[in-house]
């Protein structure tokens, strides 16, 4: 068995050994804590996540920073958690249709600065941040425009806060999308302004399609965008310095395309899907072979 999510993989982790599962394995997408949490919550919840460490015989997880937090937490031992990175498959971002045609959709045109927040509207993406960063964009680039590509339950508050901030027109919502290949060709660049993350498929999307990113200077973010080599970090909720990210993009586009050729040479040499179902196929073959007799 395979498990997922926190809540998720305590169960099922408990579940399958109590059922005698013979090979169980847990992939850690992040922890129900994160690094603004207090030393309480994080005690607490790294406490639980040991005690189900005790019931599988493997644990992934999808960022670097998170197996060496595990392991300072004391959650499994070395030898139990490994890393296998998130990957993107090639055809999730297919471009089949040109960025002159995506962008007049939305009613913008090439001349238009495009930035791009593509993910879940929820708690913890820092969404609030990008539209108060964005009146200050637009007072040095009054023509720029935001995408906010996908759905979710802060939608309708993101709308408000639009209005309120006279936002209307500039910020566009375009809810969930299939078309993220199309979306991404569209943009300029992409802005992630989220708090916590386990490995952002967002980045890597961007970073398949050789987008320059700002993104917040989180420790997994970090393992991704490398600081004025692929993209610019910044503190999270600071709207202040995301403004001032954005427009110096916007201001020298030979950097950001230079950002954008780093981040897709990363892309290439460490997250393709390739490279994530080996690593896991290992993983799997490793256990089977250890543990399941041959008949």
């Amino acid at each position: 068995m395979h498990t997922h999510t926190s809540k998720g993989g305590f169960l099922g982790r408990a579940a399958a050994r109590s059922a005698g599962v013979p090979v169980i394995i847990h992939t850690a997408h992040g922890f129900a804590f994160h690094e603004d949490s207090s030393k309480a919550v994080i005690k607490t919840y790294a406490f639980l996540e040991s005690r189900a460490a005790r019931w599988c015989d493997r644990i992934t997880t999808v960022s670097d920073f998170h197996r060496k937090w595990a392991l300072r937490l004391g959650i499994a031992s070395n030898e139990k958690i490994v890393t296998v990175h998130n990957g993107i498959a090639p055809d999730r971002l297919e471009v089949n249709t040109s960025s002159a045609i995506t962008r007049n959709a939305f009613g913008i045109t090439d001349n238009q600065a495009v930035i791009g927040v593509i993910g879940r509207l929820a708690p913890g993406k820092g969404l609030e941040v990008i539209l108060d960063s964005f009146p200050g964009v637009l007072a040095k680039h009054p023509q720029a425009r935001l995408l906010i590509v996908g759905d979710g339950p802060e939608a309708d508050s993101l709308k408000s806060m639009q209005a309120n901030l006279g936002l209307t027109g500039k910020v566009i919502f375009t809810g969930f999308r299939q078309d993220i290949g199309n979306i991404l060709n569209a943009c300029d660049l992409v802005v992630s302004p989220t708090l916590r993350e386990g490995l952002s498929v967002s980045i890597l999307e961007a970073m398949a399609l050789s987008k320059p990113i700002v993104t917040t200077d989180i420790s997994s973010n970090k393992e991704l965008v490398e600081h004025m080599v692929s993209g610019i970090l910044i503190p999270p909720l600071d709207a202040a310095a995301l403004t001032q990210a954005i427009i110096s993009l916007i201001d020298d586009p030979g950097r950001a395309e230079q950002f954008g050729e780093n981040a897709f040479a990363k892309f290439q040499s460490c997250y393709s899907e390739k490279m994530m179902q080996e690593k896991m196929w290992m993983v799997y073959k490793e256990l089977i072979d250890n543990t399941v007799p041959n008949d």
